[in-house]
Formats: structure tokens, sequence, C-alpha cells
């Protein structure tokens, strides 16, 4: 049963990310109708490491755009992760973006981000991740030499070749398209993504439409990794299959 407004965020407190004052005021209004017992702001990625170091100010989950002056979204996630003076690992981050940059979504992915909002926020949807996002029963942390090898930089508006977020620069792994396996013993079997038990292990790399791999071959999925593939549709990633291992 989804939550009433009033009530689905009754005990929580949420910091919003963004240089756009519009936007950080509009996510407030829409915490605020959800229920939210406290709503904070800060406008970029430094101002709100600074309030999450060493525990200075609590929170139960961060709402951040992707794009921002002086720390951007994902260097304030990669700082999170990492725990970066004292900060809380696990703390869950929404990434807001306007982008449906495939890399910049994989290294999201990559840093273990709990969902991503398409700018403009709605209600529906802001209520739909953050509902999801404190079910969430486990939130498994890697370690953060795991984390520190993900790069962070952002190149917006750089020619591809140039940006420092290209695949190459970032140390993702880039491939064709898999191909089928031929034979139907051969361990493998294709399921759409949405019949994906947790626990399945993909038997080649998960590949979104840009040819980038996006869960590697032999890692072991999640209830929670599932759903962020889930939610990718709605940054018109779609995965319609996976190839995993019986």
């Amino acid at each position: 049963m989804q939550p009433k407004p009033d009530t689905l965020l009754a005990e929580r407190s949420i910091l919003v990310v963004d240089d756009e004052r519009f936007t950080r005021a509009l996510g407030g209004r829409l915490l605020g109708y959800l229920g939210a017992k406290g709503v904070h702001q800060a406008e970029n990625g430094a101002d709100a490491l600074w309030m999450l170091e060493g525990g200075r100010m609590e929170f139960d989950a961060v709402i951040a755009d992707l794009n921002m002056p002086r720390i951007n979204g994902l260097e304030m996630l990669k700082a999170i992760r990492s725990g970066a003076n004292g900060c809380r690992r696990d703390l869950p981050v929404i990434m807001l973006t306007g982008h449906s940059d495939m890399e910049l979504v994989s290294r999201a992915m990559a840093l273990d981000i709990n969902g991503f909002i398409v700018k403009p926020v709605s209600q529906g949807a802001l209520a739909s991740r953050l509902a999801r996002v404190f079910g969430e029963e486990i939130r498994t942390i890697r370690s953060g030499t795991e984390y520190a090898k993900v790069d962070v930089r952002l190149g917006f508006g750089e020619p591809p070749a140039e940006r420092a977020g290209s695949p190459e620069k970032a140390g993702l792994p880039t491939r064709p398209l898999p191909v089928p396996p031929e034979a139907p013993d051969a361990g493998m079997v294709r399921r759409a993504l949405a019949d994906v038990p947790p626990g399945s292990v993909p038997a080649q790399d998960v590949i979104i439409p840009s040819g980038l791999v996006i869960v590697g071959k032999g890692t072991l999925m999640s209830k929670r990794l599932i759903q962020r593939l889930k939610d990718l549709a709605d940054l018109s990633i779609v995965l319609e299959h996976v190839w995993i291992r019986e």
C-alpha cells in the first residue's frame, strides 16, 4: 500500500543539493507535502559534504543534482561512499539529472547510487524513489578502494573524444554487444529483467545500448542491484533481458 503523503517521510530528514535555487525550493516544498520531518538545502557538493562530515548534521537521505560547480554530484557521492572525513558511507543518495548520459549513469551505478530522478522533479517520482530507498532491508557498501577507482570528473560541453567522462578515460570497459550462446546446454539462460531472481549471476556482461558494461559477468545480483537496473527505464535506458547462469 502506498503511504499517505503526510506520513511517507515522518521522522525523516532530507538534504537537497542543487545549484539551482528553483529546484531546491521545489524539492523542499514537495518533501514538506510528503511529510518530511526536516528539509535542508545546499548549493553544491562542497557545502553538502561540509554538512555531512563527521556527522556534523545527520540526514536519512540526500537528493543531489548531477552537474554542479565546485564539487559535482558524482564527486560528492564518491566522497560519501569512501567515508571521506567521517561521512556516513551507507547514506542513501538519489541523483537528479536532466541528462541521459549513459557513461555518467554507469559511474553512478559503480558508486552504488540508490536511485535516479529525472528533472523536473515530480511528486510521484520523488515519493516512489524515497519509499523504495527506505524500504530496502540492507545497504551493502563495498571497500573504499573499489570506489576510489571510479572517475567522477564530468565533461559537459566538450567534444566526445576530449571529455573527461569518456569510457576510455574513466577506465570503464566497452565492447561489442554480446553474442547469444549457440547451444541451449551452454549453462546460460536468457531472462527478462523482471524475471531475474536475486542471487543470480550474469553469464555475460550486462551492457546498455551504448555498448557500455554496467554490470560485469559473474557479479552477484542482489535485489537492490536488480531494482537499480529497472530504474534505468526512467532515463530511457531499457534493459530487456539478461543472460544468467543456471
